[in-house]
Order: structure tokens, then C-alpha cells, then sequence
């Protein structure tokens, strides 16, 4: 975060101008080509200049870039700057979040309590790929995001797992019925647990041109109850 707000003291967001945080980096420019990978940071005389592929969407795109000028930003610290491996690939995604979604403006923007037609609007609004939205916004606020389709669990980051073992909780299985009976949705439900009991609130929006829907889960711990039991699963352990 330090980094990026260094580099991004004069830049324009939301959404960020990439064009000149790369003048800051040392990057000429961003060039689609038709290849392999979805970028690529190439050093083209004094300059570095990012490539990225023609058949990316254009916030995957932007998403692309901004990983890539992550890369330029190892690439400033000299001649034997680290190039591959794990470890580096991680942070320039981190560097790329940060990019686009700086933590201060992201985070006065989400709000307290974030519904999944919030994290549609940033999306839109930072010009950052839905997912990466989700994901930045469950950090932030220890949400669960994932996404529903026919009834499964088609991409999750949090305690929900894919496919329909969650069917195997009551409590969520009946909660996410009513996902497939409406378009959006806020609804409180109970998720008790053998630790504490609590309740979960869960919002939802539909993408990808109605066929499926954007899931936003927020647990909410309550007072226990004297006697009172649960279904573990329901309250994640299990998942």
C-alpha cells in the first residue's frame, strides 16, 4: 500500500489512470498482441512497454496491466530484479488490487455493511474485473463472496465451498433458495453454531446477463443462548 500510494501521489482514481502511473514507472506505453500469456513487461531500449493479450476483456485487461507495471516496480530496483516465481507473481497481483483499488478510497467507498450490488457498482466505478472486486472487498470486510448458477456454487473465496455440499446446512440451503427466486435480494438468516450462535446476512445480484448471481455473505456473531445448540456445518467449520 505504501508503495503504491508513493507512486500514485499525482495520479487520477477512481479509476485509475494507468497511462500515467506508467509514465512513473518508467513504462512507454501498453500494446495488445496476439499471444500466450495474458502479459508481458518487455524492456524496448530505455524504456520498458507493457504487452497484453488481444483476447482479454477490458477490465481483465486493465487488471492485466496493472499486474505487468507491478513487475515495473521490481523492475526499478535494479539490474537483477526478481522476474519470476510465485512469491513475485503474488505481490504484483497485490501491487495491481492496490493499482486500481486504492485501500483508502476503496475502502470509504464500500461502506460499512457491502452488498453484493455495492461490489457490482465498484466495479463499474474502478474499472476493475468483478472478481477482483469481490475479493478486495471480502479482505477488507471478512465477507464471503461466490457466485451461483443452476443451483452450484460456480466461484467462491470464503467458507462457502463450490459445487452443492453446502446443501448439506440447512440453514444455507434454504437461504440460497431464494437466490434462484429473485434477481437481488437481503435477507438475515440463523447460523448457529457449537462456539457461539450467529446469524448471517446474505445479498445477492445478478451478472453475466441474468445467468448467475453475485453472493455477498456476512456472519454476525449474537449473545449465546443458555442451551441452545447448532448444526456445525452451517456455521462454516466445516467448509
Amino acid at each position: 500500500m505504501l508503495i503504491a500510494e508513493r507512486l500514485m501521489d499525482d495520479v487520477l482514481t477512481p479509476p485509475t489512470d494507468l497511462e500515467a502511473l506508467a509514465h512513473c514507472l518508467n513504462v512507454s506505453g501498453f500494446e495488445s498482441e496476439d499471444m500466450p500469456l495474458s502479459g508481458e513487461l518487455r524492456r524496448i531500449g530505455s524504456h520498458f512497454r507493457v504487452f497484453y493479450s488481444s483476447y482479454l476483456a477490458p477490465l481483465q485487461r486493465r487488471f492485466t496491466i496493472a499486474h505487468e507495471l507491478g513487475h515495473a516496480v521490481f523492475a526499478l530496483t535494479g539490474r537483477n530484479y526478481p522476474r519470476t516465481g510465485e512469491e513475485v507473481e503474488r505481490i504484483c497481483d497485490m501491487l495491481a488490487a492496490e493499482f486500481l483499488m486504492p485501500t483508502v478510497e476503496f475502502r470509504n467507498r464500500l461502506g460499512e455493511e457491502p452488498t453484493a450490488e455495492r461490489i457490482l457498482e465498484l466495479s463499474t466505478l474502478f474499472k476493475a474485473p468483478l472478481f477482483s472486486t469481490a475479493i478486495r472487498a471480502a479482505e477488507f470486510k471478512d465477507l464471503s463472496v461466490f457466485t451461483l448458477e443452476d443451483q452450484a456454487v460456480t466461484w467462491t473465496f470464503g467458507i462457502i465451498p463450490k459445487g452443492t455440499a453446502y446443501k448439506r446446512s440447512l440453514y444455507l440451503k434454504n437461504a440460497l433458495e431464494s437466490v434462484s427466486k429473485n434477481s437481488s435480494g437481503d435477507i438475515t438468516f440463523a447460523m448457529s453454531g457449537d462456539v457461539f450462535p450467529s446469524q448471517a446476512r446474505l445479498t445477492w445480484t445478478l451478472i453475466a446477463n441474468g445467468n448467475r448471481a453475485l453472493c455477498v455473505l456476512r456472519k454476525m456473531r449474537l449473545a449465546r443462548q443458555p442451551g441452545q445448540r447448532y448444526d456445525a456445518l452451517a456455521d462454516g467449520k466445516s467448509v
